[in-house]
């Protein structure tokens, strides 16, 4: 599995945004204007100005990709609706991805992220942690082949990280494509396989083996 970003630019934040990424936990450093930028663009939420993204060998436009596509926005930037309740949001999701056994899934997320005594409650009152955790339960909810993430550990307890981390650890041995924007101190504790760092608008691969 291999997603090359080639040329990709979106000014002035990103310039040029060429690499290959390969299956594993991949760390984007940066900053976090460009990241958030780049990730956007690389997960065909917003258009670039040059450049393309290809999956195999296939441009990532068109709903195909976005199935097998696992999202976590920063929630800095992330609206939240009135109305939807926790629940009621996960069997929609879980309709629009086509799921399989949805309803198991649905339970399955909402007990993976603590989310069960929330079922019933309004998506917009929860928590900054408790919003977190449901727009992870999201983000996973399909099982998804490649993960994009803008600062998934931010704003999580103690335990909702060590679930995110033995996910994420598993996901990397089961050979599915994770890409994280997050900060160095979290970074450190996870066995991550690639580092790409955008420095003044370009891309560079920093990869040396994570050897946790």
């Amino acid at each position: 599995m291999v997603l090359q970003v080639a040329g990709l630019s979106h000014r002035p934040e990103v310039k040029d945004a060429t690499a290959t990424l390969r299956e594993g936990i991949i760390w984007l450093d940066g900053p976090e204007l460009g990241v958030h930028r780049l990730i956007r663009m690389l997960a065909s939420i917003e258009r670039s100005e040059t450049g393309t993204v290809l999956w195999n060998g296939r441009p990532v436009a068109g709903g195909s990709f976005r199935r097998m596509l696992g999202f976590l926005p920063n929630l800095r930037h992330q609206w939240f609706p009135n109305g939807p309740r926790v629940q009621q949001s996960l069997d929609y999701f879980a309709a629009l991805w086509a799921v399989p056994r949805p309803r198991w899934a649905r339970d399955q997320a909402l007990r993976q992220w603590d989310l069960e005594p929330l079922a019933n409650e309004p998506v917009v009152n929860l928590s900054s942690g408790q919003q977190k955790r449901f727009a992870l339960a999201v983000s996973f909810l399909m099982d998804p082949v490649v993960w994009i993430a803008e600062f998934p550990f931010t704003g999580l307890d103690g335990p909702s990280r060590v679930v995110l981390q033995d996910l994420l650890q598993h996901r990397r041995a089961v050979g599915t494509l994770n890409l994280l924007a997050e900060t160095s101190d979290i970074m450190g504790a996870l066995a991550w396989t690639q580092k790409l760092e955008l420095r003044d608008g370009v891309l560079v691969d920093r990869s040396i083996i994570s050897a946790k």
